[in-house]
């Protein structure tokens, strides 16, 4: 919101600030264009919104005290209650309706038994920021609508620390990383029809990756690449050529893949005809150990 009003008064922004509003712009239509616009990558542009947002609680700038910077703090503030709003229906719903918990607990299952000893301390942090929020608006408070932004990431980051932490551990390969490896030690590892991108580094070895179209390294230019009808990369392997890829292999292979959409009645087929057996590495993953040589 602070990044459109700068551009609706481009031609009046000081030279540092184009500074700050030319980062913010180059950094989205570069990742915009390449399709490749996660939120590490664009994290940079919260120092240019943050300066923009700044200005407009700053008491001493004529925008900011003007009747446009007012209102648009008071659109900043209603869009922070409605936010609010919709976090507190929703943190209500997963506490009383058992099947939208259920629901939740199938797609994250970290965060409803993180989340359910604390969801009333979230819920009380959340209205406190809406009653800055709606007092800001009312008394037309700088100040109050700053301490409502203020507030609003200090208490979600805070309270929901416990739910984020295991969410981030599950979003990390280091625990797959650690199964893996105690089931693969003496034994190259692909991942088939996934790739999880820190699973090498946690490994400290490169992976194969068994793919239909190459997808899952989330690479553009890769996909490029194949469409082009380029040669695939030595360490991407075609579907179709998966067994005659694991019958020239010289060393064992572990197979990992996703348990969920398939993924563990697609090993398994590709698996059964060599003796192998399919088994659980963690929640969401299984694997198989393949030996040395062509299917018995």
């Amino acid at each position: 919101m602070a990044g459109a009003h700068a551009w609706t008064r481009r031609a009046r922004l000081a030279e540092v600030d184009r500074l700050w509003f030319s980062w913010l712009l180059v950094v989205l239509l570069f990742f915009s264009f390449s399709q490749s616009k996660q939120a590490g990558y664009i994290l940079s542009v919260a120092v240019p919104v943050g300066v923009f947002v700044a200005k407009w609680f700053d008491p001493t700038d004529q925008d900011a005290v003007s009747e446009s910077g007012a209102q648009l703090i008071r659109r900043g503030c209603i869009a922070l209650a409605a936010v609010a709003v919709t976090l507190i229906v929703a943190l209500l719903a997963l506490e009383r309706i058992r099947g939208i918990r259920d629901r939740v607990g199938k797609l994250i299952p970290a965060l409803v038994p993180e989340l359910a000893p604390r969801i009333w301390i979230v819920e009380f942090g959340l209205c406190l920021v809406l009653v800055l929020v709606v007092i800001a608006v009312w008394s037309q408070s700088r100040r109050l609508a700053f301490a409502a932004f203020v507030a609003s990431p200090f208490l979600l980051a805070t309270l929901w620390f416990g739910p984020w932490s295991r969410i981030a551990e599950e979003r990390s390969s280091r625990e797959l990383a650690a199964a893996v490896d105690a089931l693969a030690a003496k034994a190259d590892v692909a991942c088939v029809w996934c790739f999880p991108t820190a699973l090498p580094f946690y490994l400290g070895r490169t992976i194969d990756v068994v793919s239909a179209r190459g997808g899952e390294l989330t690479s553009n230019y890769l996909l490029y690449s194949i469409e082009q009808g380029n040669e695939w990369p030595e360490t991407v392997v075609h579907d179709i050529d998966a067994e005659r890829w694991l019958a020239s292999r010289t060393r064992p292979v572990f197979l990992l893949a996703p348990a969920r959409h398939g993924g563990e009645t697609r090993l398994r087929a590709l698996v059964e005809a060599r003796g192998a057996q399919v088994q659980q590495v963690i929640p969401g993953f299984v694997g198989a150990l393949i030996p040395v040589g062509p299917n018995p």
